[in-house]
């Protein structure tokens, strides 16, 4: 979406997802890719598409929200009103909420992941969860548009140190096809600068933007 401030200055405007791939292909852990997804993996899951080296952003500007793909194998109730979201799965609120049910008494994913670092059983599973619903979602993702790296970053996507290999082992074991499991799945190279960075892509990349 492109506009003008009140003193006739150009403003273009993006979803975050779509900035942090942005960022990701421009200066982070995608550069030198053409069909990618980034991903955050924080209080929500959100996500952004580059194919053939541009960006997509579809006829409302979510093409690439990752977060409302349903996820085979889960039923959990999201906030939009569907079951089996992955955000609803995944996300580091929701993955707390299933340890409860299971009796973890944190309240945080900062509980969660020092929990799961003593040994407990409940906090680790809950990791394994969430990385495995986020790798399946991947998958059928790159099933649909063939990607090649998927970046992830958020703040829940460091509860583990083997998060992102987690996510990359349920890709690599979706199915028998090749190029759906030979996505390749990197941490963000960009922290928490991903959104700000991607921003500054809409100006200074702009042919990479359609």
């Amino acid at each position: 979406m492109a506009g003008l401030l009140p003193h006739g200055v150009p403003v273009t405007l993006r979803m975050d997802g779509i900035c942090i791939t942005l960022a990701e292909i421009w200066t982070g852990a995608a550069r030198g890719e053409e069909n990618v997804m980034g991903m955050i993996v924080s209080t929500g899951v959100g996500g952004g598409l580059v194919l053939g080296g541009h960006v997509v952003t579809g006829r409302s500007g979510n093409a690439g929200h990752i977060g409302h793909v349903q996820v085979a194998g889960f039923d959990d109730l999201c906030a939009c009103g569907a079951r089996g979201c992955l955000e609803a799965i995944a996300s580091g609120p929701r993955s707390v909420a299933w340890a409860h049910s299971q009796g973890f008494t944190g309240a945080t994913g900062e509980d969660l992941a020092a929990a799961a670092r003593t040994g407990d059983e409940v906090a680790r599973a809950a990791i394994e969860r969430s990385a495995t619903a986020v790798g399946r979602a991947i998958a059928s993702a790159s099933a649909l548009v063939d990607l090649d790296v998927v970046a992830i970053g958020g703040g829940f996507s460091h509860v583990a140190d083997d998060y992102v290999a987690l996510v990359q082992q349920a890709v690599s074991e979706h199915s028998d096809f090749a190029f759906v499991t030979s996505t390749r799945v990197v941490a963000s190279a960009l922290s928490g600068e991903g959104p700000l960075v991607g921003a500054a892509a809409l100006v200074h990349r702009r042919d990479l933007v359609v």
